[in-house]
């Protein structure tokens, strides 16, 4: 496929495709909630905040394969921490700074000093910039994991069963005993921005991100002899999740938003499950493995290459863009249609919507010189030069 050739043959595509899909389905996650939080009918609610439950993957499947470039690039013995923190601070940090400060200019009134250095150190300056809070951090240990990683590899079973037993509990006495008995909405609200930033409650994705990259080849071979056994250890846990969700809403009257959150224990297995299915349906695609997509197989190796380069700008910029669709589309539509199934086709219509326009945004600003910054593909070169000299390796 000439758009694989044209790049590095130890590249790892499956991570590109992977990513594309990833956030894909984030502005997905975000529409769905756009709507939800809107919709009165009880059993509509439950059935999108369900919808809204089986799309928490997300930000375990980005620090998973956040992990796995991390490691799968740097894992040399001669790691220059200097050129690696010249480019997250380029490719990163600096825009996740910009962008907290657009963000707190355009939401808060008068913003004083304080609340721009708020807003970046906590990365509240909008819902989906805590992420970069939890990517930093994994930069700072870069080092230190590596090492703990590769004292670790011979023993990847009890590591990662470990990690996930730790996780479990862990998730499990923060969810039922400090969220689920707790009526302090705002202790529960303080505890879920905690969680949501702090890098403990996902090491057990890290370390799976980590020995993936380590053992890629192996894994290979392992999904070809054991795949059906990753197929039912994702429905399995899929099913296991939904009739958790539903008793704690049926027979415990949980409110429907803690039962549906992302720290719900159960969500561990569910999301182990599906980055591994995930995985190997991006290596299907990155090899061209899959018969029936044979005729349509590089325009889509192509599509998510194109996302994948635009990720990081698509995540930072695509509320803006949802806000613009849900008051001047969805909102109103819903208004003089307020019918579960038209609400679900406005869901679909907004999340395509945001996607597009933020593409088609992002992509633009890749190519003005300077201005590039803002998507973290900083360069002072045009296009052509750029594909040349590619001073930036900022895939997260």
């Amino acid at each position: 496929m000439s758009i694989i050739k044209k790049r590095n043959v130890n590249h790892r595509y499956e991570a590109d495709i992977i990513r594309g899909i990833t956030v894909i389905s984030v502005v997905a996650m975000h529409t769905v909630g756009t709507i939800t939080f809107v919709d009165t009918n009880n059993f509509w609610s439950i059935i999108q905040f369900m919808i809204l439950l089986l799309l928490r993957y997300n930000r375990q499947t980005f620090i998973f394969i956040t992990a796995f470039v991390l490691v799968y690039v740097y894992n040399k013995p001669n790691l220059n921490l200097i050129n690696f923190w010249k480019k997250r601070t380029l490719g990163i940090i600096i825009p996740y700074i910009i962008w907290s400060i657009i963000y707190v200019a355009l939401y808060i009134k008068n913003p004083s000093l304080y609340n721009y250095v708020y807003a970046i150190i906590t990365g509240s300056a909008e819902y989906q910039l805590y992420y970069i809070l939890l990517a930093i951090q994994l930069y700072i240990l870069l080092p230190f994991f590596i090492k703990i990683l590769n004292k670790l590899k011979d023993k990847v079973f009890i590591t990662l069963l470990s990690l996930g037993i730790f996780q479990f509990l862990l998730m499990s006495y923060t969810y039922f005993f400090l969220k689920v008995n707790n009526t302090n909405y705002k202790f529960v609200l303080r505890l879920t921005h905690i969680q949501y930033r702090f890098i403990l409650f996902y090491l057990v994705y890290i370390f799976l991100g980590g020995f993936f990259a380590l053992y890629v080849n192996d894994i290979e071979k392992e999904f070809k002899k054991n795949y059906f056994k990753f197929i039912l250890f994702f429905i399995l846990s899929t099913l296991v999740l939904l009739l958790s969700y539903y008793i704690e809403i049926l027979v415990f009257h949980l409110p429907i938003a803690i039962a549906s959150s992302f720290d719900q224990p159960l969500v561990i297995s569910y999301s182990l499950s599906l980055i591994f299915i995930l995985y190997k349906i991006s290596l299907s695609i990155s090899k061209n493995k899959i018969h029936l997509l044979k005729k349509i197989n590089k325009s889509l190796v192509k599509f998510f290459l194109i996302v994948s380069e635009a990720a990081f700008g698509i995540y930072l910029i695509h509320p803006i863009i949802l806000n613009m669709v849900s008051s001047n589309i969805m909102f109103p539509i819903y208004k003089y249609n307020n019918i579960p199934y038209i609400g679900g086709i406005i869901i679909i219509l907004g999340w395509m919507l945001t996607v597009l326009i933020s593409l088609s945004i992002v992509l633009l600003i890749m190519q003005i010189p300077y201005l590039n910054i803002l998507v973290g593909k900083y360069s002072k070169y045009d296009k052509r030069e750029r594909r040349k000299n590619e001073i930036l390796d900022t895939q997260i």
